[in-house]
């Protein structure tokens, strides 16, 4: 490695390390027992424009996934709000499930947790979170295309109906009201076909945007797009979507509840996972 490249790895580095501080720091102990955490949203895509951009309504979204001891999935004091943990609206935007949690939503095929697996970088990553990563593709199916274009379906609505939203925020608000539609919304139905045309003709989750797609979504992001240019571009991706989920060689994702419950054994039996719901007792 060049020099330049040994100091970028380490301000990379550097900035994981504190990321993950932060977000111990913020969580409730249960949810410190991570196994897998990373950016998601507008940094996992590359779309970011960050508050600062006149057009900028993104603030930072990681998630994690975590693991706790066995005491707590059979035990009978096992409490009953352990499964997930938000900070939704805070300038660091954490989203935590507990891994039953999480591949239940997998089984069901959210396209937004399956992201969560086809991450080319982590901030951080176990034993086991490179367990449940390897299982990813079992997951997948044709009921998560019906996911996909569902959620670009809502996208468009909400996109064209021009209402204010309590989510919005002050800024995304008055940014409706100079486009006369949600620059926001427009990008996510762009990048929900795009990726839904993507899975359906390759089997595979696309996470990162590049290239020609990359700099048209960042180009809405903007508002640079008028209405009826955005409505277009969405009508032929729609037409694609339905093309690519006629051609599709994904499997039809039945038995998937088979598939889920073997994953779960697989890290709940694991000498890992073992060994540590040992030393974490105390957490329950």
């Amino acid at each position: 490695m060049t020099k330049d490249e040994v100091e970028q790895l380490e301000t990379r580095v550097n900035q994981s390390t504190s990321i993950v501080a932060d977000i111990m720091d913020r969580v409730p102990k249960w949810a410190q027992s991570q196994i897998l955490i990373g950016y998601r949203g507008s940094q996992a895509h590359g779309t970011t424009l960050p508050p600062e951009h006149p057009k900028g309504t993104d603030d930072i979204d990681v998630f994690g996934v975590s693991v706790q001891p066995i005491q707590f999935y059979c035990g009978l004091r096992a409490p009953k709000d352990r499964e997930v943990f938000t900070t939704a609206g805070e300038d660091l935007d954490i989203e935590i499930f507990d891994i039953r949690k999480l591949v239940g939503l997998l089984e069901k095929g959210n396209p937004n947790v399956h992201q969560w697996l086809w991450m080319d970088d982590y901030l951080l990553i176990s034993p086991l979170g490179q367990l449940l990563r390897s299982r990813r593709e079992g997951f997948l199916g044709t009921h998560m295309l019906k996911a996909f274009g569902g959620y670009a379906k809502s996208q468009v609505d909400r996109m064209n109906d021009g209402r204010k939203r309590g989510y919005m925020g002050e800024k995304r608000n008055k940014l409706l009201l100079e486009h006369g539609y949600d620059i926001k919304n427009a990008a996510h139905c762009i990048r929900l076909l795009v990726g839904g045309i993507h899975l359906a003709l390759t089997n595979k989750i696309l996470v990162k945007l590049e290239g020609k797609m990359l700099a048209q979504i960042l180009a809405v992001k903007r508002g640079e797009w008028e209405l009826e240019a955005v409505v277009e571009v969405v009508r032929l991706l729609m037409e694609e979507f339905d093309e690519s989920v006629a051609q599709t060689t994904l499997p039809s994702g039945e038995g998937m509840r088979a598939w889920s419950n073997e994953t779960l054994d697989l890290i709940f039996t694991s000498p890992t996972y073992i060994h540590e719901s040992k030393m974490k007792r105390r957490l329950l």
